[in-house]
């Protein structure tokens, strides 16, 4: 039986990249996320928008650009992989379709291509300068760890075997955390350069937040592993004051009090996912 590993080795070289991005009433940043995938260096190959019936200009944006679009009624991480089955390449892009990728995304992260399993870079959540600490408090966090599909170069077989298990959870968030335990438990190989920052555009930090009762929907109804330290709800109650003692230490290394407001609300809305979900 063939090993995670080997699944990486022996597959002849790499030429382009097919990308998926997944959609869902994504006209407010589906423009611009285009915008700067077409204008970046990578050698694209086809572009596949796996939209989740929008009601806004989301199909019009993805024909401008001349994407090949599939509209379904899937979870996220159901509509990830639907993507990775369409695209041909060896290594595909996953993309979230508000991410704005640097012009230097590919020639940065060539040479870690061969070698991992995902390469990929970080981000910085775009809010209002008011909301600045969050925003950097974030982007610092994401320097010591790997927890997000924002825009990853990924192993398209190796993939698709490992992700199998998420159509039997039921995750519609939270895959990518997933996507990294396995990673962790199988010591596949992953690398993200601090160096390769694109620009998440999130607005505003209660669509954080909102994010937040995603997240917690899919820890209780999928298990899902690695985001929380809980694994069986008589822990829920240490799990939600984690969040306020964590902002508390943040308010006081940050010298802003508004990372405490910020994980104590995460607190609630993580509370309202997890059990009203």
């Amino acid at each position: 039986m063939r090993t995670l590993q080997s699944y990486m080795d022996n597959e002849g070289g790499i030429t382009m990249f097919d990308v998926v991005v997944c959609t869902k009433n994504s006209a407010l940043t589906l423009g611009a996320c285009l915008y700067a995938l077409f204008n970046s260096d990578i050698p694209i190959g086809k572009v596949f928008i796996v939209d989740k019936n929008s009601s806004d200009g989301t199909k019009k944006i993805a024909e401008k650009y001349r994407c090949i679009y599939k509209n379904n009624d899937m979870t996220l991480a159901e509509a990830r992989r639907y993507g990775a089955q369409l695209c041909k390449t060896k290594y595909f892009i996953s993309l979230d379709s508000d991410i704005i990728v640097p012009r230097d995304f590919y020639s940065i992260l060539k040479p870690y291509i061969k070698e991992n399993f995902v390469t990929k870079g970080i981000y910085i959540n775009v809010l209002p300068k008011k909301h600045m600490k969050i925003a950097l408090r974030d982007h610092n966090w994401m320097f010591s760890h790997i927890g997000s599909l924002d825009c990853c170069i990924i192993h398209r077989k190796l993939f698709l075997r490992i992700s199998k298990r998420w159509i039997e959870m039921k995750l519609d968030a939270g895959e990518d955390t997933d996507l990294f335990w396995v990673c962790k438990e199988y010591n596949l190989p992953i690398h993200q350069d601090v160096n390769v920052v694109s620009k998440h555009y999130v607005f505003s930090v209660m669509r954080l937040l909102k994010q937040t009762v995603w997240y917690a929907k899919s820890s209780r109804r999928g298990r899902l592993r690695g985001r929380y330290f809980i694994l069986h709800p008589c822990f829920l109650p240490l799990e939600i004051l984690g969040f306020p003692l964590m902002g508390l230490v943040e308010s006081i290394t940050w010298r802003s009090w508004k990372l405490f407001m910020y994980q104590t609300a995460k607190m609630f809305y993580w509370f309202k996912g997890y059990i009203f979900g």
